[in-house]
């Protein structure tokens, strides 16, 4: 979380008046290490505050590590919902994995969140496609034969839409 927070500051940081003074007194106020990421996140909260709108995307989230960084995002996410900042715009993508899904249900939409299920039938198929090929035409694995189609079967199964 501390290096997402990093990230997103420093993006912002050419696009918020003022913000590059204030991250560099912090940042001279932590010499020997990184701000918490309580502090981060306030510096995040009065950042977003400064303007009219700001657009997070988090991509990917389900390829982040289950066991401490995973977690520590998907707090994250908590935290900037609950700001309930008008101009705070929040985009997360991610395969439909249940300790993200769990930690992140889909509220109504009148609290002006949604979710938008990717996954469908075409997605599938041109993964099919895709993975046949490769294995059709790669030469290391010509030589596993009549494997190919386990191979193909196996690897378009459990691709999960990616």
């Amino acid at each position: 979380a501390s290096a997402a927070l990093r990230a997103l500051l420093l993006q912002l940081c050419g696009q918020v008046s003022g913000l590059e003074v204030d991250l560099t007194r912090l940042k001279e106020s932590y010499k020997h290490g990184t701000p918490p990421v309580p502090v981060l996140l306030e510096y995040l909260r009065q950042a977003v505050t400064r303007c009219r709108n700001v657009y997070i995307l988090l991509d990917a989230l389900d390829e982040s590590p289950a066991e401490n960084s995973r977690a520590e995002v998907l707090s994250l996410i908590e935290t900037l919902r609950q700001w309930q900042l008008s101009g705070l715009h929040l985009l997360v993508t991610s395969r439909d994995v249940p300790d993200i899904r769990d930690h992140l249900p889909s509220p109504a939409l009148s609290q002006g969140i949604q979710h938008v299920a990717l996954k469908n039938d075409n997605i599938d198929k041109d993964i099919s496609r895709f993975v046949s090929f490769q294995v059709d035409n790669d030469r290391q694995l010509q030589r596993w034969g009549d494997h190919r189609e386990k191979i193909k079967s196996y690897l378009t199964r459990h691709a999960g839409g990616v």
